[in-house]
């Protein structure tokens, strides 16, 4: 078994799509041989799936708890998130709903998106933050290479800004971040050998940092403002 800071070697039969996989594609854990039994592909798949079968459960359960008394009163309706009675123009259209419109009004609606975006945010950092802790520094190549990743749900960063950070492995990185999450992160731009340069561009655009969350490397800036950002401090 290899330890978290070197190159596992060999393969495995993968238990979700029974191929033979190189050890590479697993999760280390604390099993017999040190890898989980489904590889970071179907682990991945696995996660958006049961991601879909939850959200589709909330939405049979908010048209299930709809009232069809308060439904028939013209002109209004009662929200599933605040309990108010609120003219039609308070919700957006939802062609699976009974009435035509969602079951929780703009504001409720709005809300949980944040919400649900800062707890996803959360979960990535803590997980980057934990890979970090169980790499031996000694261990990491160098140097590393300087990236520009995005949402797989919101590619141009336009809802939720861009993330910019540092890897040796920037395609692995955001594999691994793929398969532990459920949405995928999408790579923009590499730059090569830049990775020391991380801190110097965050300085950089520290005014439009994303505050929403505790995340330190997401930015609300295009992607030829993050790419002129990095430019600028390569030339320096």
């Amino acid at each position: 078994m290899a330890s978290s800071g070197e190159e596992a070697v060999g393969e495995k039969v993968c238990r979700g799509c029974d191929r033979m996989l190189p050890l590479g594609s697993y999760t280390h854990v604390s099993c017999r041989d040190g890898f989980l039994g489904k590889c970071k592909e179907c682990r991945c798949r696995i996660e958006r799936e049961r991601c879909k079968r939850r959200t589709e459960a909330l939405e049979d359960q908010d048209r299930e708890e709809q009232d069809p008394e308060e439904e028939e009163r013209p002109g209004e309706k009662a929200c599933n998130g605040c309990d108010r009675m609120l003219p039609l123009s308070s919700y957006s259209q939802h062609a699976s709903c009974r009435d035509g419109l969602a079951s929780r009004c703009k504001e409720c609606k709005a809300r949980h998106n944040r919400e649900q975006y800062k707890r996803r945010i959360e979960a990535l950092d803590a997980l980057e933050d934990q890979e970090e802790q169980e790499e031996p520094p000694a261990k990491r190549p160098c140097p590393s290479d300087l990236y520009i990743m995005s949402l797989s749900f919101d590619p141009a960063g336009l809802r939720h800004g861009l993330k910019i950070g540092r890897s040796s492995r920037v395609e692995e990185r955001a594999r691994d971040l793929t398969a532990s999450l459920p949405f995928e992160m999408v790579v923009l731009a590499t730059f090569p050998g830049a990775g020391h340069l991380e801190e110097a561009v965050h300085a950089h655009l520290a005014p439009k940092r994303n505050e929403d969350s505790t995340a330190r490397e997401w930015f609300r800036v295009s992607l030829s403002e993050a790419v002129l950002a990095i430019v600028v401090q390569i030339k320096h």
